[in-house]
């Protein structure tokens, strides 16, 4: 299997697997701190196993984002981001088949969804914040050269961080894939567009000012 190959199964599998976990976790569980450290732990987890191999991106945000920069190949984050789609419908399809009763319960907590009283430019925008965050603790803790050995600990850390504070105003996404796998299940598109325009914004900003500021020799 060729290095290509081997950066798009690991994206397909890593995306899969903490997606699986989280997903799960909003299902039997449905308590915000327990979703919040099962995403985070999850995450952190698949960063550890897969980060020295397909850079663990997990989210087409944070690909688009090292596209932004020209840390990725346009042909290369393509694939990554059409393979992590396909592991976010691949694990939320899986819950509903092992578990159907459970999952049909709790359609409304399983798809990303933003609290009616914020309207959809609010939305975006918490989106957008919380995806920023995201970003400079990957370029942070894994990207800089600088950075500390704690990139998967650090990342991990800041989504659980996100979604306790805002899972209950926007689910705290920051990731399409993790948005796209039940919208597309379900069929139910609705809000499904806060969760593209929110995390692609704040990672492209977040992973420029990065780049460009706190990486530059200049």
């Amino acid at each position: 299997m060729n290095n290509e190959k081997k950066q798009i199964l690991a994206e397909f599998i890593g995306t899969f697997s903490f997606l699986f976990i989280g997903l799960i976790a909003v299902i039997m569980q449905g308590n915000l701190f327990v979703v919040a450290f099962s995403f985070g732990v999850g995450l952190a987890i698949m960063i550890s196993i897969f980060g020295k191999i397909s850079g663990a991106h997990f989210n087409p945000a944070v690909t688009i984002a090292m596209l932004v920069v020209k840390r990725i190949k346009i042909n290369l984050a393509i694939k990554y981001i059409l393979t992590q789609l396909l592991a976010g419908i691949a694990a939320t399809y899986l819950l509903k088949i092992l578990l159907p009763l459970e999952f049909g319960e709790k359609i409304g907590f399983v798809l990303s969804t933003y609290s009616t009283n914020l309207n959809f430019i609010t939305a975006i925008c918490i989106e957008a914040i919380l995806s920023f965050f995201l970003i400079i603790t990957i370029f942070g803790t894994a990207v800089s050269g600088k950075a500390p050995k704690i990139s998967s600990f650090g990342i991990g850390l800041i989504v659980f961080a996100n979604i306790l504070v805002a899972g209950d105003l926007t689910s705290a996404s920051m990731n399409p894939a993790r948005s796209f796998g039940p919208a597309f299940i379900l069929g139910n598109w609705d809000q499904n567009l806060v969760y593209w325009i929110g995390p692609i914004l704040g990672t492209s900003i977040g992973a420029f000012i990065y780049e460009k500021i706190f990486l530059s020799n200049k």
